[in-house]
């Protein structure tokens, strides 16, 4: 292995390590047990039916976004972000597949969204059916020290149900200012 490989191998793993320990998501991986509709282990879910909701395979959890097609409720599940600094860059992301298949799902949809205080800050097209999960990453600025981030299916009138897992956010700021102190 060249010195090149060495360094450039060694500021990655460095800069994984500032990231990681950075995360202000509660339970991003789904460890612990949430609501399909309510609150708990961390996230405010809502609009989910029965084959949406907290799911654990292989000591694995994650949350699938799913209701029953009405245009009027998208399932969605939220956390409130507390500690933020007003003017810094946060970025957030985390990994989403769709769960059930193409069976009721517009593929050209934009159905998987992301927001920040209601606000739209990411919408995807169909993705790979699940247990292929695709990683999407979003950048928002706080504007103030306590803002709710907000994952939703089945957007602009889809059926295109997801589950999402490893949700991370992570300030720009401290990742850059870590990296190269």
């Amino acid at each position: 292995m060249s010195w090149k490989a060495i360094i450039t191998t060694g500021a990655i793993l460095f800069c994984s390590a500032s990231f990681a320990q950075e995360d202000i998501v509660t339970n991003g991986a789904f460890d612990l047990e949430v609501p399909t509709n309510g609150s708990g282990g961390g996230w405010t879910a809502v609009n989910n039916d029965g084959a949406g909701g907290w799911r654990l395979k292989d000591e694995n959890g994650y949350f699938i976004l799913n209701s029953n097609g009405s245009s009027q409720s998208d399932p969605t599940i939220e956390q409130t972000l507390v500690g933020l600094m007003i003017g810094s860059e946060y970025l957030i992301e985390g990994e989403y597949c769709n769960h059930y298949g193409l069976g009721y799902c517009d593929a050209a949809a934009f159905s998987f969204g992301v927001e920040v205080e209601n606000s739209v800050i990411l919408e995807l097209q169909y993705s790979d059916g699940c247990p292929n999960f695709n990683p999407f990453a979003v950048s928002f600025i706080a504007d103030a020290t306590e803002q709710t981030i907000r994952f939703s299916a089945e957007r602009n009138g889809s059926d295109c149900d997801y589950a999402i897992d490893n949700i991370q956010v992570t300030s720009l700021e401290m990742i850059f200012s870590d990296s190269f102190e």
